[in-house]
């Protein structure tokens, strides 16, 4: 299963609805880069046009094969406390073997969600936690000997939204 609000599929065709309700994406994917498969996070309710910018994103980022993007975890909250809320995703690009997550920010201006910042991850994000303006992140980071399909060290990182840009916590 995908998240058809975004365009992201698995080959069945998109839901056309006026509002859809998107949790975090596909099933293969949360498998993929090894998301815990029972925490099942809150469901997000947007508007299908302010889906757009996302799906648009996701498109350029889609790098050299079609299809090859998909929407792991997509979240809101306030990260920099001006009372307006910020959408946190956290996606991935698929390959046969192995993938490349990321993180990024969208900030809603007068043209709807635009990208703010994005920041590339390492390894296989566990978990997504977002507390204050914190965004916490637990991942699976490939040892020397490992294959690219099993990062077996657990590691985990710490970014901040500073109103401009993703920034590393200390």
């Amino acid at each position: 299963m995908a998240c058809p609000a975004l365009g992201v599929r698995n080959g069945a065709p998109r839901r056309a609805s006026r509002r859809t309700r998107c949790r975090a994406a596909a099933l293969g994917a949360m498998l993929m880069l090894g998301a815990a498969a029972q925490a099942e996070p809150p469901a997000l309710t947007m508007a299908r046009a302010d889906l757009a910018p996302l799906r648009s994103f996701l498109e350029r980022s889609s790098g050299p094969q079609p299809g090859s993007t998909g929407v792991i975890e997509l979240r809101r909250a306030d990260l920099d406390a001006d009372g307006r809320d910020e959408l946190v995703m956290l996606w991935g690009l698929f390959g046969a073997t192995s993938s490349w997550p990321a993180l990024t920010v969208f900030r809603q201006g007068p043209q709807g969600w635009r990208e703010a910042g994005t920041q590339d991850l390492e390894g296989q994000v566990e978990r997504l936690e977002l507390r204050g303006r914190e965004i916490r992140l637990e991942l699976r980071v490939p040892d020397p000997d490992d294959p690219r399909c099993c990062p077996s060290r657990g590691s985990a990182s710490r970014y901040r939204w500073d109103g401009a840009r993703l920034v590393e916590a200390r």
